[in-house]
């Protein structure tokens, strides 16, 4: 029996991205064979002009089988949310999760997406619990080795303190002073914590925070100034170099004792 013809994987990736964009109601056609293209579905707001409804349905009349199993890595940047809670209820399989929520989701990201295993997580911080209590122990965060907080919730800025619970979690990245001000203490708690990154669209900008001063002590952590967050994303789901790659090397170069590196 003849084995059906095969591309390379970087010109199947290609082809699909390409019809993706120019024929987007071929989206969930090609769900459907995923298995032979790319396992990761981005969305962002740009993509607003397509015809959402039409998508939409067909997606959810693709049998549920299919979208657990080919869909790991998922990327939602404000997108209407019965599209995102429709979307997350059917591709069980995802453990990588970017999402901001279309301004007016008022529930938080818990509530939608807590059955899902997840291993990476990149949210905006007030929309990780809403307005539930903050509890780092609930399932979806069993497995979590990645997470990464846009922005702060400074009214509850002590409960953040309860990321150092997090069982397996090895690397935390953040862009707020709220999270800068507990970091200390989440390297000092956390008995798995191995890269901690501070965010900053100004690298170059003087914080005058204390908690900056004594954190660069630690060889744990990175300052860090922001890339193009969708292609960075983009290219550690296809894995390649990320921002947590990168981080990493600085890490291994502080602890082989070659100081702190240029970033």
């Amino acid at each position: 029996m003849a084995l059906p013809p095969r591309l390379p994987p970087e010109l199947e990736r290609h082809i699909f991205e390409l019809l993706a964009y120019r024929e987007p109601l071929s989206i969930p056609t090609l769900i459907l064979v995923a298995w032979r293209g790319p396992e990761v579905v981005m969305l962002q707001n740009e993509t607003r002009s397509y015809p959402y409804p039409d998508i939409f349905s067909r997606i959810k009349a693709t049998p549920p089988i299919v979208q657990q199993k080919t869909v790991h890595h998922l990327f939602l940047d404000r997108i209407a949310p019965d599209v995102v809670e429709n979307l997350i209820s059917t591709c069980d399989a995802v453990e990588d999760l970017w999402i901001i929520l279309e301004h007016g989701h008022r529930v938080g990201i818990v509530e939608f997406a807590g059955h899902l295993a997840l291993r990476r997580l990149h949210c905006v911080a007030n929309e990780l619990f809403g307005t539930q209590t903050y509890d780092f122990t609930l399932p979806m965060f069993a497995r979590l080795t990645h997470l990464e907080l846009f922005g702060s919730d400074a009214d509850r800025g002590p409960e953040w303190v309860g990321l150092a619970t997090i069982p397996r979690l090895t690397h935390l990245a953040f862009s707020g002073l709220t999270l800068l001000r507990v970091a200390g203490t989440l390297l000092r708690t956390s008995s798995s914590l191995q890269v901690l990154i501070f965010l900053s669209h100004k690298l170059g900008a003087v914080y005058r925070v204390t908690e900056l001063e004594v954190l660069t002590q630690d060889a744990r952590f990175v300052k860090m100034g922001y890339k193009d967050h969708v292609e960075d994303w983009k290219a550690g789901a296809l894995g390649g170099s990320d921002h947590w790659s990168r981080a990493e090397e600085f890490v291994a170069m502080r602890l082989s004792g070659h100081g702190y590196p240029s970033q």
